[in-house]
Parts: structure tokens; sequence; C-alpha cells
């Protein structure tokens, strides 16, 4: 796979994605810098169908016609090797629903592992960075259930903010955040955007504070005054 594209190209494209049977297709081209918002609620989904989050990054590829597509810096998913899609994936931080951190390992460990699975330069100096502006330093060596749960949730968005992520795909990423850590995360998001990461916000809905971080379009669609350098979705739907 040729990864040499210009630094303005797409990150992440969908085509017609639909992520479950009846739901509106979602279109999108997301660029460095810039945020994107889709609209999911767990509520909908089947017990065990996979969620957007894996359309996304390829681990899930739409599996009928008419289902759509999504393609990593200009190349499909579904066309991509096997060891290059990991390579691909390397390049994303990523905070699943409920955190993602594995119980079976120390928090520490948790935070270290795409580090070392993907072989990420100054992954210490990465982690300490974002653990120290997470509040979580130094990170526990101790299980999920010696951890409060904000701590955890804070290593989860240490884990996913190291390593100078191209994408970050957040899902329900703030669900149960305290104001506080709340704030602490969207200032992150503006942090990565101005470094030129590219953003999806997956949730059930788009909150005002979110819209505001991500520079995303609020749900009536109002951009007055805004910088208006990304798009929302909701619904599969552009919000102008």
């Amino acid at each position: 796979m040729n990864s040499s594209v210009p630094s303005s190209a797409p990150v992440l494209s969908a085509r017609a994605l639909r992520c479950a049977p009846g739901n509106p297709a979602i279109d999108f081209d997301l660029r460095p810098g810039t945020a994107v918002f889709v609209e999911e609620s767990p509520d909908t989904l089947a017990p065990g169908a996979p969620r957007c989050l894996d359309f996304l990054l390829g681990l899930g590829i739409p599996d009928s016609a008419g289902c759509g597509e999504v393609l990593w810096r200009g190349h499909p998913w579904a066309g991509i090797p096997p060891d290059d899609a990991s390579a691909a994936r390397g390049e994303c931080g990523v905070v699943p629903a409920g955190g993602g951190l594995l119980t079976n390992l120390d928090m520490d460990e948790n935070a270290w592992l795409p580090s070392l699975w993907h072989r990420r330069k100054n992954a210490e100096e990465e982690l300490a960075r974002w653990a120290a502006f997470f509040g979580c330093a130094p990170l526990p060596q101790a299980r999920a259930h010696a951890v409060s749960a904000g701590v955890r949730r804070r290593i989860a968005w240490t884990r996913a903010f190291a390593g100078n992520p191209a994408l970050l795909v957040l899902e329900e990423a703030a669900e149960g955040a305290s104001p506080t850590d709340r704030r602490l995360l969207l200032d992150a998001c503006r942090r990565k955007l101005a470094e030129g990461a590219a953003i999806v916000w997956i949730a059930p809905a788009l909150d005002p504070d979110v819209a505001e971080a991500l520079a995303l379009a609020p749900p009536d669609g109002n951009m007055a005054g805004r910088p208006g350098r990304t798009k929302s979705l909701s619904n599969g739907h552009r919000l102008s």
C-alpha cells in the first residue's frame, strides 16, 4: 500500500456506510486537524453486532451490497493487506465504549500495550506527557479492581492520546466522566486537532460542549462566529 499522500488528503473516508441495517448512510472525508461526529447508540445495536467503530478501523467490513465502505488514506480497508492494516491501526488512538482496558493486566501495562505492539517511537515520553496531562501519573501498577473508575477512564484516554496518533476514534469517551475530567478530555481534543490529528466522536448525541471543542456544527446547525473547519454528521446527514 502506498501511503505517500499529501498531508491535506483525507485520513479516513466513509462512502455510503451503513453501520446497521436500516440506518441512514454515512459519508465524510476526514482530513488532518478536523473532526466528525457520528451518531450511534448502543441501545440500537443487536447483541454482538459490529459497531461503527469496528467498521471505521477496518475490524469489520460491511458484509452486504449497498452497505458502503471505509477508506484509510484513500484505500478501502477491505483491500489493505493484514500487516499493512495493522500498521495503519498503529496510527490510531482509540477509546472504545467502556474504556477497553484488560482486567488481567495492570493499569500501566494497559497503557503501554498499543505502544509496545506497534513499536511506537518515543513511547515513554508520550505516555508520561499524557498521563501527567490527564492526572493519572504515575501510571498505577495495579489491576482494575484496585483503581477508581475515574482513574481507569483517564488511563484509557492516556493510552489513546499517546503515540502521536493521526486519528482518534472516541466512542462515548466522556460517558460517566466528572465535569472536571470532561473538560480535560475536551481540552486534550482541542490540542490534538491543533497538532493535526483527526477525530471521530461517536455518541448517541452531540452535546454543545463537544460541538464547541471540536468546532463542529451544533445540532441546530448554527456555526455563526465559529471557525467552521470541521463538519458533523447526525444520522449520516451533513449539517451546514
